[in-house]
């Protein structure tokens, strides 16, 4: 839904930080004439604060990527979450905001998992987000990502 993404990018815009979106890229891709070259990039060059994968099929290459994913769906009420089990088995620390009823069972497992220190940071609200964002700290990441990859090893369940 594009005014969803609309928002989600806002949200960051208005918060001071860049954002990019994956069909601008595809955009500029395609009217560049070469749909086989090396990918876009924004119109400025700069590096984005935030990419927002809003196109289909581009999840598992960017999870290869990045070292923190914020799974959205869980942070706005009516989506209902997604599934962060993608993104832990990619290796990723995992960010999941406060309105994920879709995958309560999930996180229930995960967390039965590491009961002492959270395998995945869930937001009590959308506006912890920033302090969330904290994480991108090397050392804090890394000790979610560890907690990720234990959960995911302990259970069968989340295979």
């Amino acid at each position: 839904d594009s005014s969803r993404v609309e928002r989600a990018a806002g949200a960051y815009r208005e918060r001071g930080l860049t954002v990019t979106l994956q069909s601008e890229l595809e955009l500029a891709e395609l009217s560049a004439g070469s749909p086989d070259r090396a990918p876009a990039t924004p119109s400025d060059s700069r590096p984005s604060d935030v990419y927002v994968c809003d196109a289909i099929g581009q999840v598992q290459l960017l999870l290869r990527a990045c070292k923190l994913v914020v799974v959205c769906g869980s942070l706005v009420e009516g989506v209902g979450g997604h599934n962060p089990l993608e993104p832990m088995r990619a290796g990723c620390a995992v960010i999941i905001g406060p309105h994920a009823p879709n995958v309560a069972s999930t996180l229930a497992a995960v967390d039965a998992h590491s009961p002492k220190a959270r395998a995945v940071e869930q937001l009590p609200c959308v506006d912890d987000l920033a302090r969330a964002l904290r994480l991108l700290e090397p050392a804090r990441a890394d000790e979610l990502r560890r907690r990720g990859q234990a959960a995911l090893g302990a259970t069968r369940a989340l295979e």
